[in-house]
């Protein structure tokens, strides 16, 4: 189970603290805007998200590690550090790049 932070206790926090920041803008070479998700009550979430989309290289990644995942494809071998290592030397840009492979016979 995972616990569901309810509120802050201020008498724990220290004197110095400062609150934090959410970054306006993505750490990718886009540095695209950040947006902050809204929850079913119209409120802003904790969560947030770089707008950049399937241009954003971080989000094209992430994308293909989880297509290449045991939940969809399942490919032997193929795992999040050799995805990384193909998406940063070309050979896999989208999921259907990892399809149009030929395997050595």
């Amino acid at each position: 189970m995972i616990p569901q932070v309810v509120d802050v206790v201020l008498e724990k926090r220290p004197r110095n603290a400062r609150p934090y920041q959410f970054p306006k803008r993505c750490p990718c070479p886009l540095h695209t805007g950040v947006v902050r998700e809204e929850t079913a009550t119209g409120e802003e979430g904790a969560r947030a998200r770089c707008t950049g989309e399937f241009a954003c290289p971080y989000q094209k990644i992430e994308h293909l590690k989880l297509f290449a995942s045991r939940r969809a494809i399942d490919i032997d071998g193929l795992g999040e550090k050799q995805i990384e290592f193909f998406f940063e030397n070309g050979w896999v840009k989208e999921p259907a790049d990892i399809l149009r492979w030929k395997h050595a016979t």
